[in-house]
């Protein structure tokens, strides 16, 4: 697992501090790349000082509404 020392260490940090921690969620699921998706849910993880299991709800809440979107679209 990719991991970030602190806050400061997260190199989309800005637009973290931009986002929900839904939004952060939702960016992560929309990276194109499945190592891009689990360096993006590492960064979530530390930037807002979540559990795993916490970053795991947030992520399997944004595949949810991605996927119903699709599906409802």
């Amino acid at each position: 697992m990719i991991y970030f020392s602190h806050p400061a260490a997260c190199p989309n940090r800005a637009a973290l501090a931009k986002m929900t921690k839904a939004e952060a969620a939702a960016w992560a699921a929309r990276a194109s790349t499945h190592c891009m998706e689990v360096s993006r849910l590492a960064e979530i993880e530390t930037f807002y000082n979540l559990t795993r299991a916490e970053t795991d709800a947030l992520h399997a809440a944004a595949v949810t509404a991605l996927v119903d979107a699709r599906v409802s679209a």
